[in-house]
């Protein structure tokens, strides 16, 4: 009981240096992610790219539909509330790193951590940009299931994704499982090498299993939605 009080303790105390650091990186992080969004929808995601869609009658058009409409009527909400889902994420996985470490016995700032993790959010930020850059110049054929389920190097760019009109629920584990998700445990566990002076091999068992286990709790989770919903 003693040593759960210890580890809440310290997964909670952050020095107000450190505290100042990330919070600035935290800020550069969204306004990053904010002006790939804001790129996205003004040259990619428009209208016109959904009533597009919607003009191949052999697509479900509703779908498209309620597409556009959130994009143009409540995409400013998810805009608005990024940066509180990027905070929840960060600092899930900073907490699950710091407490894999603490079961290994080994003492790491949770600071540190934190301050790593929302470095290497930089790698899905130029995931985004790609899948960005390859819809609106690269890919000459777009579908409804195409534009839901892609994602640059991914399982879905791997196969042939028409069976994914039967089943939706597999598009958020496919897409999920690319290059990147594997870039960014690699990127998160050099900087924390660099951080904390430890072997590269060290910071890898440490990222790899907690960040999988949020993975698949995270993918998962969208599947039961999915499988729920059809």
């Amino acid at each position: 009981m003693n040593q759960s009080l210890i580890m809440i303790s310290k997964l909670l105390s952050v020095k107000k240096s450190s505290f100042l650091d990330t919070r600035i990186l935290f800020i550069l992080v969204c306004l990053l992610n904010f002006i790939v969004v804001l790129i996205g929808d003004t040259y990619v995601f428009t209208e016109g790219f959904y009533l597009d869609l919607m003009k191949r009658e052999y697509f479900p058009t509703p779908l498209m539909e309620s597409i556009r409409d959130f994009n143009k009527g409540l995409g400013w909400v998810f805009d608005l509330f990024m940066p509180i889902i990027l905070l929840v994420k960060f600092f899930l996985i900073a907490a699950a790193i710091y407490i894999t470490s603490y079961l290994h016995d080994t003492s790491f700032s949770f600071g540190k951590i934190l301050k790593g993790v929302i470095l290497a959010e930089v790698v899905f930020i130029l995931g985004a940009a790609v899948r960005i850059i390859w819809i609106g110049w690269v890919m000459t054929e777009m579908n409804m299931i195409r534009y839901l389920s892609f994602y640059p190097l991914s399982l879905t760019g791997l196969m042939d994704i028409t069976f994914l009109n039967q089943y939706a629920w597999l598009i958020s584990p496919l897409k999920n499982i690319n290059f990147f998700q594997l870039a960014y445990m690699m990127v998160l566990s050099y900087i924390l090498t660099f951080l904390f002076h430890k072997r590269f091999t060290t910071m890898v068992k440490l990222v790899v299993p907690s960040y999988v286990v949020l993975f698949i709790l995270y993918v998962g989770g969208f599947m039961f939605l999915g499988i729920i919903n059809s």
